[in-house]
């Protein structure tokens, strides 16, 4: 859907990641901001951290957020080594993550968007 970059910085610091939304997906790029900021902190399990997120253009002529980069690798990789410590989209055996995913409460049903539900 867009461009993923990793940007590390010349002194000790965590990378940071970089993603490029194309216009037409901007709506996805509000909604990954609005989720990662109802998880922050809320999670047993690292999660993304949003450090800038602009859809103004007025920055770059490109639509973007940066976030902290978590370790640990995504479902398509983890498999077969359940348990391990890593990010919120890490595969557990036992379902910590997605149990406490489904434990924070919400305002109402209805589709996670962009601005909320």
């Amino acid at each position: 859907m867009g461009a993923v970059y990793e940007l590390r910085l010349a002194e000790a610091h965590p990378s940071l990641v970089l993603k490029v939304y194309p216009q037409e997906f901007q709506w996805k790029m509000q909604k990954e901001v609005a989720l990662c900021g109802r998880l922050d902190g809320r999670l047993g399990v690292p999660t993304p951290r949003i450090l800038l997120a602009d859809d103004s253009k007025s920055l770059l002529d490109l639509n973007f957020v940066v976030n902290e980069q978590t370790r640990g690798r995504g479902p398509s990789r983890a498999r077969g080594q359940p348990g391990q410590r890593g990010g919120a989209i890490r595969v557990h055996a036992d379902g910590t993550a997605l149990r406490e995913f489904h434990q924070i409460g919400m305002e109402a049903f209805g589709y996670i968007g962009p601005h909320g539900l």
